[in-house]
């Protein structure tokens, strides 16, 4: 392998971690979001429930990588 490709193998492992901690924020949030009282939309909880489908695919694929 090149010196390279050793170099970046740290900051990829950091950044899938903090990506990682950042999804473990945005599931909070959406936990939240759907078990606190207030009435939304349903257009917003539809809205709310595809970006937190997208962001775990995207941490999943991340974490895989």
């Amino acid at each position: 392998m090149s010196k390279f490709f050793d170099a970046t193998n740290g900051s990829g492992l950091i950044g899938s971690w903090l990506s990682a901690s950042m999804y473990g924020v945005t599931l909070a949030q959406t936990y939240i979001f759907f078990n606190r009282p207030l009435r939304s939309s349903a257009p917003l909880k539809v809205l709310v429930l595809c970006l937190w489908f997208l962001d775990t695919i995207h941490t999943a694929i991340g974490v895989y990588s």
